[in-house]
Formats: structure tokens, C-alpha cells, sequence
């Protein structure tokens, strides 16, 4: 027959272009880039193939001869039968880049291919797929159209892969690989019926280039400021991975401050060479930034990231010389001040979780990152993220859980512990504590939940549920009638600053019919310092309407007390710290004394929590002080204990 074999060696020129053009997409060792270079290197071996057995089986007289081309064949047949192979795969790998392949796909296409491999290896004993007669002609054997099967099983496969998973990629995605489907299959039919015209390796070459399209761009994968490899990029690599590698994470403590002292333009450029820096003393190629301040390299074992991390902290305490562009182009010494971490296999970033807590792949991946790199906390010491660290991160998952079901539900219980007012001799007011129980009765310590709702942007709602709960044991108690003067109600900063956030509050405890005059709102002094301007405005409504403030926490951080004093407090709340310290000497005494004295002096309310000891009770009453809270006296309460507590004591 006389072989028409211009179209393939067209094509033959296409693959050989395009794995050129594609070449840098597959420095990122993602499994879809991977497996895309493979696409293109089994074509090209099954069309250079295709036409070159045409010029060598017209030679078959001598042994050596028949050898070559029964070698050639089985490696052209092998190849020809890999593409759809590699075409499975790639759809695979473009489904399910945000989870593990299902182990019954990897058997399924290995069984398959197996078949293939055995019938075509075998053939020179065999003669089942292809086999030369006396005459030294290259002939098909009975199992030949078997081959045609599993192409088409392939083929069909990938077809139901991507409509079953048409949610999970996009519609350009889904268009251009379907579009290799339909060009394959239509050449295919073409040349089963003009055998002469060789035409699948043009079209594949064809259908090849289109694919293109699905894969990233190299550039998309580059981080601009600091030109490592970007989340996206860390993204691919991580599910192209076995996941027994372990990952060093380094996060640049001094990476802000940099960025301030030498300007944003200059502190990118500083921290870049640092990286650089670090990269050629580690002999590391490949580096990603997943988020701020913070670079992984990926590491071949345990050892070899241990000593990557050794290098890194011997630059803690060395500086080195790095050019910047100023006016005078002057070197500036930077010392990098790091923290390592080790994660013993990149596996615990992607598996182990259940479906329902795959937010995406990524957002997880960088979730657990977050969760255990402390930018606040520098060290010395190398960290590792192992399977103990990977239980606390689920527990915070079921925390979130049980705190998004608790937010929708409004199932958070509100409780009061009681207050006690020193002059007056009987407990006048409460605060308001919210409380939280997971599906078996057990308590969520507040210290766990509430900065979870502060992450997800749902401390507003926790907010309202806190006021409102409190206003309906208020009014369910009929606390007034029982001698309670003040509730007090935590206010957190988000709350502070919204927009309108005076009027929602009113209408919230107007909807109670309760006197406004009953709520206190404790804010921390963090608040004051954020927009002071804006609190004040919000303040200032809220107590025209007899609301009151009252400060939180006083004296746990660096306190303004004379800017402090410019806020319309009603209260101030001495923090438990404060009356351990005057416990243990009389020296220590001097502050606590001085101070509440002031506050007393400023027409404000002395109020003490953190009471345990009849001691305790005893010099906060000689110190001047009016109201005192604490385990002391009692702890938070639900309604009908608080209620029924109260009139005992009353």
C-alpha cells in the first residue's frame, strides 16, 4: 500500500513545536503539566513511529532486519496505545487537583493498559496483535481490533470523567479537552477507512495545541514581588506529590519592619534577595510564598530538611550585605530573623479530612500553614507539623462547626455571674457571659470559640445573639424586681465600628421592653486606640439613652490613662492580675491603691473581678473599692440558678 504520510510528519513538526513552547509550564512538577509533556512525547514516538516503520518494513530479508522491526513495532503499537492512556490520566489529574485519585480509577486504567502491555510484548511468540508472515510482511493478528477497544474504552472513559465532574473545571476547560475527543475520534474513523492517508499524529498535534489552553500560564504561577513560585504553584505541586516528602516552612519575622524602614518597593526587593540568599546557602531550586511572609521549600527527606533548616537559623544571628536602590546606592547589612518549621509529610496538608471540611484544597492547605505559624512567637527552635498537630487543627475544625451550627441556630446559652457592691452590701449587678456546648454537653471554652467567629467574620451575629439572650434573662428573671441594677455585656471592636451600630443596639433592647439604663457595655482598651473618633460617637449616642461603659481589663496592657479619661466610662474594671500582684507584698499593693484611688477620684466605679479569697475581698474594700466580682462570691450561673441565687442571698 502506498502510505500517504505528509499529514504526520506535519504533525511530527506540531508535537516537536509545542513541547518546546510548553517546556517551562512543566518546571512546576504539577501532575497536570507533568503528564501533558507525556502527552506530547507518546504522540510524537507513535507518529515518528508510524511513518518510520513504513520506510523499515520493506526491509525484512535478513534476522537482524525482521529483529529492528519487531522491536520498532511493538514500541510504535505501545506508543500509539499510550496516548489515550496519558489522555485518561491527564483528565484525572484535571478533575481531581484538590483530592486524591480514587484508587479504582488507578486499578482500572492499570488493567487495561496491562492487557495491552502483555498482548503486544508477547507477540513475536504469540501473534495475537501483530506478527510478520513468511514473506516478511507486517500483519495484524486475531486481537488486533482489542486494541481498538481499549483506545475507545479510554477515550469513553475520559468523556464521563469530564461530565461528571463539569462543576469542578471550568467551561473553557471543559470545551478544549472535549474538543481532543472529538478531532481524535474523527480522524481515527477517517483513516480506518482510508488506511493510505496517515493523519492521527496531525491531528493530535492539532488537538494538542488546543489543549494548551487548560494548562497555566507559566507567569501565572510566578509571585511578582518576590519571583518565587506562588500559591497556585504550591497548589500543583502539592497534589503531584506521593505526599511522603516533608516541607520546610520559613516565616521572615522582620519582613514588615524591613518593608517600613526601606519603603515597600525596597523591602519587597530586600526580602527577594534574602530569599535568593537562602536558596543558594540551602542548594534549594524550587521555592513557593503561600502567604504573607512566609516561603516553603519542598525537601527530599527528613535529614535533608533538617539541615536546610540548620542553615537557615545560623543566618539568625549573621547579617549580610545586600545593594538597595537609594539616592546613594549604598549596601545595608540585613540580618534575617526566621522561624523554621518542618512539616514531616506534605500529605497532612491534603488528606485525613472528611469532605465536609474541604473548603477547597488550597484554602485547607494554607488554613493548617496559618494555624501553626505564629508570626508573633520568634524562635530558635525547629517546629514540626506532624500527625499531634493535625488533631489540634481537626479540633478546631469541629469547633468551627459547632459554632456555625450554634450561630445559625442561636443555640449559644447566655449565663450571669453575680457582682457585689461593697457599699450597699448585696450584689447589685452581673455580667454577661456567653457559653457554648458541643453535641455531647460539654462546655467550649469561650477562649476557643469566640476567635473563631472573629476568622469567619460572624462575630457580628454573636454579638446580637449575646444581647439578646441577655435581654431575654433580664426580662425572664425580672432581675430589676430582684435588686439588680447593671447587666454587663461584652462589645467587641467590629461591633464598635459599625456603621449605625447605636441604633441596631437600641433596637435590640427596645424589643425587650427592659429599662436601657440596666446595660453596661465593658469594651477593652484596644478598642480606643483604633478609631477613637468613631467610639466616641457611638458612645456618646448609646449613653444619652442612660447606657453605660465600662472599661475591660484595666491595667493588662500599656494603659493612657489620662487619653482614657477623655471616654465617658462609667466603670472601670481592675483585671485579675492587678489583686494577685498586691497579694503578694504590701509593695506591690502601692499601684493597685494609687490607681483606684484616681478612678474613684474621677467620678468612675471601681470594679474588681478575679475575687477567689476573703483576703482578696477584704483589701479591695480598704483600698476604696465599690464593686468586686469573682468565684469568691459565685460563678457565671444560668438563669434559674442566678435567679434563685440572688434571693437566697438577698
Amino acid at each position: 500500500m502506498n502510505y500517504v504520510v505528509t499529514y504526520d510528519i506535519l504533525g511530527l513538526g506540531l508535537l516537536a513545536l509545542l513541547y518546546v513552547l510548553t517546556y517551562s509550564i512543566t518546571k512546576v512538577p504539577s501532575l497536570t503539566s507533568k503528564l501533558y509533556r507525556l502527552f506530547i512525547i507518546t504522540a510524537f514516538t507513535g507518529t515518528f513511529l508510524d511513518v518510520f516503520t513504513i520506510w523499515t518494513n520493506q526491509y525484512t530479508s535478513s534476522f537482524i532486519m525482521l529483529f529492528a522491526n519487531w522491536i520498532l513495532a511493538i514500541i510504535h503499537i505501545l506508543a500509539v496505545n499510550s496516548v489515550p492512556l496519558v489522555y485518561y490520566l491527564f483528565i484525572l489529574a484535571l478533575t481531581h487537583d484538590d483530592q486524591k485519585i480514587p484508587s479504582s480509577k488507578k486499578i482500572f486504567a492499570g488493567l487495561f493498559y496491562g492487557y495491552d502491555l502483555i498482548t503486544i510484548c508477547s507477540s513475536p511468540f504469540t501473534h495475537l496483535i501483530i506478527y510478520y508472515d513468511k514473506n516478511g510482511q507486517y500483519c495484524h493478528g486475531s486481537l488486533f481490533s482489542g486494541t481498538y477497544f481499549i483506545v475507545i474504552l479510554f477515550i469513553l472513559a475520559g468523556i464521563i470523567e469530564l461530565f461528571s465532574h463539569f462543576k469542578k473545571i471550568t467551561k473553557k476547560q471543559f470545551y478544549l479537552v472535549l474538543s481532543y475527543t472529538v478531532i481524535d475520534i474523527f480522524a481515527a474513523i477517517y483513516q480506518f477507512k482510508n488506511p493510505q492517508y496517515l493523519l492521527v499524529g496531525f491531528y493530535t498535534g492539532i488537538s494538542l495545541i488546543i489543549i494548551s489552553f487548560v494548562l497555566k500560564n507559566p507567569m501565572e504561577l510566578i509571585d511578582n514581588n518576590m519571583g518565587t513560585y506562588n500559591r497556585s504553584a504550591f497548589k500543583d505541586y502539592l497534589y503531584s506529590r506521593s505526599g511522603k516528602n516533608p516541607l520546610l516552612i520559613i516565616h521572615i519575622n522582620n519582613a514588615d519592619s524591613i518593608k517600613y524602614k526601606y519603603g515597600l518597593d525596597n523591602g519587597y526587593l530586600i526580602i527577594k534577595k534574602c530569599i535568593s540568599f537562602l536558596l543558594k546557602k540551602c542548594k534549594q531550586k524550587v521555592c513557593f510564598y503561600v502567604f504573607r511572609n512566609t516561603f516553603i521549600f519542598p525537601c527530599k527527606n527528613q535529614e535533608d530538611a533538617i539541615t536546610k533548616a540548620n542553615t537557615i537559623k545560623k543566618y539568625k544571628s549573621e547579617s549580610f550585605s545586600i545593594k538597595i536602590s537609594t539616592n546613594t546606592n549604598i549596601n545595608t547589612e540585613i540580618k534575617i530573623d526566621s522561624n523554621c518549621f518542618i512539616i514531616t509529610e506534605a500529605k497532612l496538608l491534603k488528606e485525613n479530612f472528611d469532605e465536609d471540611e474541604r473548603k477547597s484544597s488550597l484554602d485547607k492547605a494554607i488554613d493548617i500553614l496559618q494555624f501553626f505559624v505564629n508570626p508573633h512567637e520568634t524562635s530558635s527552635e525547629i517546629k514540626s507539623i506532624d500527625e499531634e498537630f493535625i488533631k489540634m487543627y481537626k479540633e478546631k475544625l469541629r469547633i468551627q462547626k459547632i459554632v456555625d451550627k450554634a450561630i445559625a441556630n442561636e443555640t449559644f446559652e447566655v449565663f450571669l455571674q453575680p457582682i457585689y457592691d461593697l457599699k450597699k452590701k448585696r450584689f447589685t449587678g452581673a455580667e454577661s457571659l456567653i457559653r457554648l456546648r458541643d453535641p455531647d454537653g460539654n462546655f467550649i471554652s469561650p477562649a476557643l470559640f469566640i476567635p473563631e467567629t472573629e476568622k469567619n467574620g460572624k462575630i457580628l451575629e454573636l454579638g446580637d445573639i449575646s444581647i439578646k439572650k441577655t435581654c431575654q434573662f433580664i426580662c425572664d428573671g425580672k432581675l430589676q424586681e430582684l435588686g439588680i441594677e447593671k447587666v454587663n455585656i461584652n462589645l467587641s471592636m467590629v461591633q464598635c465600628m459599625q456603621d449605625n451600630i447605636a441604633e441596631h443596639i437600641l433596637e435590640l433592647i427596645r424589643a425587650y421592653n427592659i429599662p436601657e439604663k440596666m446595660i453596661r457595655f465593658e469594651i477593652t482598651e484596644t478598642i480606643t486606640t483604633s478609631n477613637p473618633e468613631k467610639l466616641m460617637n457611638v458612645m456618646n449616642k448609646l449613653t444619652s439613652h442612660g447606657i453605660e461603659f465600662a472599661l475591660d481589663d484595666y491595667g493588662t496592657g500599656y494603659s493612657n490613662t489620662s487619653r482614657l479619661l477623655t471616654f465617658p466610662f462609667s466603670e472601670i474594671k481592675f483585671d485579675k492580675s492587678f489583686v494577685d500582684s498586691a497579694m503578694e507584698s504590701k509593695r506591690n499593693q502601692l499601684p493597685l491603691k494609687h490607681l483606684m484611688n484616681m478612678v474613684n477620684d474621677s467620678d468612675m466605679i471601681v470594679l474588681v473581678e478575679g475575687i477567689e479569697t476573703k483576703e482578696m475581698s477584704e483589701l479591695i474594700e480598704s483600698f476604696g473599692g465599690t464593686l468586686i466580682q469573682g468565684f469568691y462570691y459565685a460563678k457565671p450561673l444560668p438563669l434559674q440558678d442566678f435567679v434563685d441565687f440572688i434571693k437566697n442571698k438577698k
